[in-house]
C-alpha cells in the first residue's frame, strides 16, 4: 500500500513539473551541476523514480506546509488584534481567498455574473504568474476594501463592477503546454525577491 503525502510544488518548481515522467537531467544542467550526484540516473522517469527524483528544493512537504500555514495564521492573528486594539477596519483577504478555494469544489464563486475559480490560468482570479491577482481579482479585492470602509466608517463608496473589468487572456498551443499552462523558462524566476 502506498501512503499519500500532501506536497505543494513551489513557483520555481512549476516549470519542471511539465517534465515529470520524462527521462531528463534538465534540472542538473540548468543549475550548473558539474556532474550528476551519486545515485542519479537521468534515463529514469523524472520525478517518478528514486534515481531521478523531483528536487526537494521545489516542493513543500507536509511539515513545511504546516509551518507556513502556522506562520500565516500567527501573522493574521497579530494584524487582527492590532486592528481591533486601535479601532481600524480590517480587510481579511486570506479568508476571502480561502473561501474562493473552497467554492471551487461547488463550481466556483459568482461575482457580478462572472464565475471565478482559483484554477491556474483559466480560473480568472490569478494573473499569469499564478501568484498575483488578475485584473478582475484586483476589482474583487478593491470591493473587499470598499465594504470595510463603508461599514466601519459610514462611507457610501460604490462597489466596482467586476464584470466590466477585462478578464484574463488565453494562450494558443505555441506558447503553452497541452493543458493551457504557459511555457515559462526556469530562469524567469531567478531574480524574484520573495
Amino acid at each position: 500500500m502506498v501512503a499519500l503525502v500532501q506536497i505543494l510544488i513551489t513557483l520555481r518548481g512549476s516549470s519542471y513539473a511539465a517534465l515529470l515522467g520524462q527521462s531528463t537531467g534538465k534540472f542538473y544542467k540548468d543549475f550548473g551541476f558539474p556532474g550528476l550526484p551519486a545515485g542519479i540516473d537521468t534515463t529514469k522517469p523524472f520525478g517518478f523514480h528514486p534515481q531521478n527524483p523531483f528536487p526537494n528544493a521545489f516542493v513543500l512537504d507536509a511539515d513545511e506546509i504546516t509551518i507556513a500555514n502556522n506562520a500565516v495564521t500567527a501573522f493574521n492573528a497579530t494584524i487582527a488584534s492590532l486592528a481591533n486594539t486601535f479601532g481600524f477596519g480590517l480587510v481579511d483577504i486570506n479568508t476571502a481567498f480561502n473561501q474562493f478555494r473552497a467554492d471551487d469544489f461547488t463550481g466556483g464563486t459568482l461575482i457580478d455574473g462572472v464565475t471565478f475559480k482559483t484554477t491556474y490560468i483559466s480560473g480568472g482570479l490569478f494573473s499569469l504568474d499564478g501568484v498575483h491577482p488578475s485584473n478582475q481579482a484586483h476589482g474583487i479585492v478593491a470591493n473587499e476594501f470598499i465594504k470595510v470602509i463603508n461599514t466601519k466608517y459610514g462611507a457610501k463608496i460604490p462597489l466596482v463592477d467586476v464584470a466590466r473589468i477585462p478578464g484574463s487572456i488565453y494562450f494558443t498551443s505555441k506558447i503553452s503546454y497541452n493543458r493551457g499552462y504557459p511555457v515559462i523558462p526556469n530562469e524567469v524566476f531567478d531574480h524574484l525577491l520573495f
